[in-house]
């Protein structure tokens, strides 16, 4: 164990080295800072004490844009689409939980696993055809459900979070048919409250 130095390193010296514009940077930072303070806001916490780790989020950033750079780089692009940003993000915030829970309450165990199924939903919600999940139709409520469920309990990396999303936008061609076909999704065996 003596040859294992500890390194502490600043963001700002990785957003430097990586060559992160800090403005992005800053405006990804509070977007998500202020969605999480919301949604802390919002829980009937009781006797639980939640906190939001800004290191945690920080760097869950300086990892979400360390990746994108790469794809960049690979692909030969500028830009990315805004599904790829929310897999990514997505992905990120479920290896760095910066939402954390300072008390043993199981209510909010799975607390930065509702908060991006919930920001995953926002997304598909923001689509130009209008709020397609504020339907409560079977077969919306079950993709909500077995999101949640998928995020708790499979492996998954950003790639396979980005395929659920594309899969669903695909899926949307569908909306006008006279049958609900999302409907035949399986019904979730989860108990938890969503």
């Amino acid at each position: 164990m003596d040859d294992i130095e500890f390194v502490s390193v600043k963001i700002a010296e990785l957003l430097k080295q990586y060559d992160i514009k800090e403005e992005r940077y800053k405006s990804r930072y509070k977007a998500l800072y202020d969605d999480i303070t919301n949604y802390i806001e919002t829980l009937d916490l009781k006797d639980t004490q939640v906190v939001l780790n800004k290191n945690s989020l920080g760097f869950l950033l300086v990892d979400y844009f360390m990746d994108i750079g790469r794809l960049k780089e690979f692909h030969h692009i500028d830009h990315v689409n805004s599904i790829k940003i929310v897999s990514y993000i997505s992905y990120w915030f479920l290896r760095r939980k910066p939402i954390q829970v300072l008390s043993d309450a199981d209510s909010h165990l799975y607390i930065n696993e509702k908060f991006i199924t919930l920001y995953i939903l926002d997304f598909l919600m923001n689509d130009h055809r209008g709020n397609i999940l504020d339907r409560e139709e079977k077969g919306l409520v079950a993709f909500r459900e077995q999101l949640f469920y998928y995020l708790k309990y499979r492996h998954f990396d950003a790639q396979s979070i980005e395929m659920i999303l594309m899969s669903f936008f695909a899926g949307q061609i569908y909306e006008n048919l006279q049958e609900d076909l999302s409907s035949k999704l399986p019904k979730s065996e989860s108990e938890d409250d969503f």
